[in-house]
């Protein structure tokens, strides 16, 4: 196996979103009407360089051209177009000696482009747009990640924790009950997850999973909203 190996790769998507509506069953008799449309290329690579027997180093690098179109007005359709948006991560792998433990920690920033539901689903956009299509930004992301896993016969059990700031943090806030507005917050956030398994036999295993999440809206001093609550499940 060599020490050294890397990927390298190019991804294209593009779709389009298209509605009708009408009182009742009557909608079925109408016609489709376009709304939006989105394109999306990007190109990667990854590099992996094997250290050690018990060590790897793992990189990535992303750049992405994303553009959005707003057919809401036949009369005028306006074009987004974000021609850079680079993401890049590395990670630390370590096995322990003499234990099935490996440990790991990682650095990541990503860029993301706003979705359907953020651009077009908002009443209104940040104070003195025109709408939320035309002035949310793209979300600016950076996670500093660490964690640990176990895995030895039928047990399997792992433990992270992770700490992020994020510029242009898109949050959507209901300004009433028929409205919503979107805007961009600077953001904190970090929480920790944990999960243990084990396996009963060849179809059965027995899991619990355990993850919090904390968020604060920096740009207000206030907890950040659109944050997952605790969550734990069992199960078998």
């Amino acid at each position: 196996t060599p020490a050294l190996t890397a990927d390298i790769g190019l991804d294209l998507q593009r779709n389009t979103h298209e509605g009708r509506s009408g009182m009742g069953m009557s909608y079925l008799n109408q016609p489709w009407v376009r709304d939006a449309k989105f394109a999306n290329l990007g190109l990667f690579s990854e590099l992996r360089w094997q250290a050690a027997p018990s060590t790897l180093w793992v990189g990535g690098l992303r750049l992405d051209r994303a553009q959005a179109w707003d057919y809401r007005n036949p009369a005028s359709t306006h074009k987004r177009d974000e021609s850079a948006l680079p993401s890049g991560f590395v990670r630390y792998e370590h096995d322990l000696a003499d234990s099935p433990t490996t440990v790991y920690a990682g650095l990541g920033h990503a860029q993301r482009f706003p979705d359907y539901w953020e651009l077009f689903s908002p009443s209104s956009g940040p104070a003195g747009s025109v709408n939320a299509f035309d002035a949310i930004k793209p979300e600016k992301t950076t996670q500093l990640d660490a964690g640990t896993i176990y895995a030895a016969g039928p047990l399997r059990a792992s433990a992270s924790v992770f700490y992020a700031k994020h510029n242009d943090f898109i949050q959507i806030r209901q300004i009433n009950l028929f409205a919503t507005d979107a805007l961009n917050v600077d953001a904190t956030t970090y929480g920790a997850e944990a999960d243990i398994s084990y396996a009963l036999g060849r179809f059965w295993k027995t899991y619990g999973t355990l993850a919090w999440t904390h968020g604060e809206n920096d740009s207000t001093g206030k907890p950040l909203s659109q944050i997952a609550p605790l969550d734990a499940r069992l199960g078998g």
